[in-house]
């Protein structure tokens, strides 16, 4: 059996999701797949050091509709890719990254070229879907075709079985993974700060993309107070966003230059030094509309590196801790929340090393890749385990 894997988002480029799919392809037979993923300007390089047969090409897009003729255009585009490579290797399923646009893709070709299709589901996609008529039709369709759905958490899976019909028996959970071996504790975590430009500041971080569910502002405000007791603080934003202008204009309103830093989209290494270095990390996300967090896989990662972690209560996200012992989950819709949470944890050193310790075991045990690694193959390759 061979599986056409279709997503837009894939490494080199920064995303939580390509991360997962990366990791989760690469541990099984090479032979078994072929991936269609988006360009990059640096994906030579990360493609001539991976295992996987990779095909890149532009699917980058914002009319995710049929509506227009830019949208048919669109996904006219990526499905013409599909049926390429269908040609060059004997596809039996085609696997895709999101309900939409790759599984409205997926679908298309899955009627036409006779393939399964198998989705994952991500739980803020089809949330989304539900704001939108067409939206909510071509992710029916999806949903009805698909052999099976891979859901990245229990909140997800629950999502597709009350809020749209979905029978159970298609549904799996595969938590998302963590690459133990590359996301650890820093062998020198001063020397790590000092390489930011940290010194010896008190840290929190937040690694996402700069958009309105995330709660940045929520974050920004919280640090008014937080200042008060501890001055030397230091709020850092990895990512970028629509929200960048807004929330840069947010801090210098508050006055906050000196304690927030807004660091852009950055490498591998550099994320996972940032991650190395904080103090402690978080994602204040919280529901905009029908948006959510469906996951959080940057949580596993901060954890991995040993840093307790505090996230919204908005999705998935307790999924991905063990609530009061690696992490806190919290309403992160007021900042007024978040003060005593953050100023015991950064004020409390032996807390913040429990934490830590128990943050990395849990990864270690629960969320490692070569754990998870087995259940993997059989989420995803369900039928051909069983035709074995």
């Amino acid at each position: 059996m061979t599986s056409l894997v279709l997503s837009e988002i894939f490494p080199p480029r920064i995303g939580g999701s390509g991360r997962w799919l990366n990791e989760l392809y690469r541990r099984q037979e090479p032979s078994r797949t072929v991936l269609l993923v988006g360009d990059h300007e640096e994906a030579t390089a990360f493609d001539e050091q991976s295992t996987l047969r990779i095909v890149r090409a532009n699917l980058s897009g914002s009319a995710w509709t049929l509506m227009t003729g830019s949208g048919r255009a669109y996904m006219f585009n990526m499905y013409r890719q599909v049926v390429r490579l269908s040609r060059d290797y004997p596809v039996d399923e085609i696997h895709c990254a999101r309900v939409i646009p790759e599984g409205v893709v997926g679908w298309f070709a899955s009627v036409i070229l006779r393939m399964r299709l198998v989705c994952f589901v991500h739980g803020e996609d089809i949330e989304l879907a539900r704001e939108s008529r067409e939206s909510r039709w071509l992710v029916n369709a999806v949903l009805k075709k698909s052999t099976r759905l891979v859901c990245n958490s229990l909140n997800t899976q629950r999502m597709l079985i009350d809020d749209w019909n979905c029978d159970q028996s298609k549904t799996v959970v595969l938590n998302p993974g963590i690459d133990t071996t590359l996301f650890r504790p820093a062998d020198d975590s001063d020397l790590t700060k000092a390489f930011l430009g940290w010194a010896q500041r008190p840290v929190i971080l937040t690694v996402s993309r700069l958009e309105a569910r995330k709660g940045h502002d929520v974050m920004i405000d919280a640090m008014s107070s937080l200042i008060e007791h501890l001055p030397d603080l230091l709020y850092s934003i990895v990512g970028s966003g629509p929200e960048q202008f807004a929330l840069e204009q947010r801090v210098a309103k508050l006055g906050l230059e000196k304690n927030v830093e807004f660091r852009g989209s950055c490498d591998t290494a550099t994320l996972l030094a940032c991650l190395q270095a904080c103090d402690v990390f978080i994602l204040p996300n919280r529901r905009v509309g029908s948006s959510i967090e469906g996951f959080g896989i940057v949580l596993l990662e901060a954890q991995a590196c040993a840093k307790p972690v505090i996230a919204g209560d908005s999705g998935g996200t307790a999924e991905t801790m063990i609530p009061g012992e690696t992490g806190l989950v919290i309403d992160c819709r007021d900042p007024s929340n978040l003060i005593k949470p953050l100023t015991e944890l950064l004020t409390d050193h032996t807390r913040r090393e429990r934490m830590a310790a128990a943050a990395r075991s849990l990864m270690l045990h629960r969320f490692d890749w070569e754990v998870l690694a087995n259940k993997a193959t059989h989420a995803v390759f369900q039928d051909a385990v069983s035709n074995k």
